[in-house]
């Protein structure tokens, strides 16, 4: 006797069900996997850089090579001998075309000014955007480059966010061939850095969820991860350097503990600054008053 059609829906209903499990396993697997590739590749394809026009000052288009073969653009503009040589750096998916107030900032205070676009970004090469990890070559070669134009003068690094990591990774390297330091915006390491920005997205359980399967997959796509900590590296940092740690007060992506960790981490020479009212990479144009300070002391060292 032919079993009943109810019968066979009833025996097949668990397995349609197991089947849309693994279906939807798969799916938020490959979501996650895309998620870490989007995470760590460029924001955007390469776009052109060109010159600014800063009356009263003539810059120069400059490409850089780093020690593991990227490419970077750049801009310099000479100032005069008698005042520090500044490379600046930018924050996480920008480039140096997002500078131009600081650049102003620093060619109006007679500086010679090297800006860099970091690998990964603006017309820079690279397909691999590390938070900062492998952009420590690139500080590298910005300074290297601006110590060759500026042999005699005191050089400065500002830079945030990504670029403070890839500084505080680079410092060691460095040791005294920079005076001193400006660090925008330091996070702690990334497993916090993800971490906080996916519950500022995300309900609190699914942001637990997300990051859980993220480590998963980071371990295959970014294998090296659990190595990226400014925290850690700063106590590395050379002790004899002055450095400038400027914290934004509203910021949940770099917190305000963070850079206090950051800065305790450095040690005595470092000089905690938090602007209250500025959100993350908001400090400068809320209050130039730390930055003038910052300049106006490392000119002194």
């Amino acid at each position: 006797m032919a079993e009943s059609t109810p019968s066979l829906r009833r025996r097949r209903w668990p397995r349609v069900v197991f089947c849309l499990l693994i279906a939807a396993a798969v799916v938020w697997c490959f979501g996650v996997l895309s998620a870490v590739d989007e995470l760590t590749g460029r924001a955007r394809r390469p776009f052109a850089e060109p010159l600014p026009e800063i009356a009263g000052h003539v810059g120069e288009q400059v490409r850089l090579q780093t020690s593991d073969y990227e490419e970077l653009g750049a801009w310099f503009f000479d100032g005069e001998n008698s005042q520090p040589a500044v490379v600046v750096l930018h924050g996480n998916q920008a480039s140096r075309s997002a500078r131009l107030e600081e650049l102003k900032f620093l060619l109006d205070a007679r500086c010679s000014v090297l800006t860099v676009t970091v690998r990964a970004h603006g017309d820079s090469t690279g397909d691999r955007n590390d938070f900062g990890y492998s952009a420590r070559h690139d500080v590298v070669a910005a300074v290297r480059e601006l110590k060759q134009r500026c042999p005699d003068r005191p050089l400065l690094v500002w830079c945030g966010s990504l670029s403070a990591a890839a500084s505080i990774f680079a410092a060691p390297e460095l040791g005294s061939d920079v005076s001193g330091w400006l660090l925008e915006c330091p996070y702690r390491d990334l497993a916090t850095a993800v971490q906080q920005r996916l519950r500022l997205r995300l309900p609190p359980w699914l942001a637990e969820l997300a990051w859980w399967n993220l480590r998963l997959a980071a371990d295959i796509k970014l294998p090296y991860w659990r190595e990226i900590s400014p925290l850690n590296a700063a106590a590395r940092f050379p002790k004899n350097i002055p450095v400038t740690v400027v914290a934004a007060g509203l910021d949940q992506r770099a917190t305000t503990q963070e850079a206090e960790a950051v800065a305790a981490a450095i040690g005595s020479r470092a000089n905690l600054v938090v602007v209250p009212k500025a959100d993350h990479m908001q400090m400068f144009s809320l209050d130039q008053q730390p930055y003038r300070d910052w300049l106006k002391s490392s000119n002194h060292e």
